[in-house]
Order: structure tokens, then sequence, then C-alpha cells
């Protein structure tokens, strides 16, 4: 979960973070946030799922999938 706040300390907008994480692996989803002091514009929190991580066996080194969301 990728909550305003944190994407405002990260400097990105939804859109950017969405471009970054552009693959098929990466499932991101939209979660509506209140509009509030720590959101004052009212951005929408991101679920980032990364698929199944059994998947991705760290024996060969870091998979891209979890560096590409790192």
């Amino acid at each position: 979960m990728l909550s305003p706040v944190w994407q405002r300390k990260l400097g990105k907008s939804e859109q950017q973070i969405r471009a970054e994480l552009d693959d098929p692996r990466i499932k991101v989803t939209t979660v509506p946030y209140p509009q509030d002091k720590l959101n004052p514009d009212g951005a929408n929190g991101l679920w980032i799922e990364l698929g199944d991580l059994s998947l991705y066996p760290v024996e060969d080194g870091v998979p891209d999938v979890l560096a590409k969301a790192n």
C-alpha cells in the first residue's frame, strides 16, 4: 500500500508511479483516501500487487519485478 503521504514524500504523482510500474506482472489498484490535513489534494492511495512472489526465486539474484517496485 502506497499512501498519498508516501507518494508526496517520493515526489511522484499517481501517474508517474503507474508509468514506472507498467509491467503485466504488476497490478496497481486505486484506493480512495479522504481529503484531510495529511492529504490536502485528496490524492488516492495505491495498492500494488507484484504477483505470486513464490514464482520469483532469489537464488539467481533479486527478481526484476521486486527491483522495479523498490
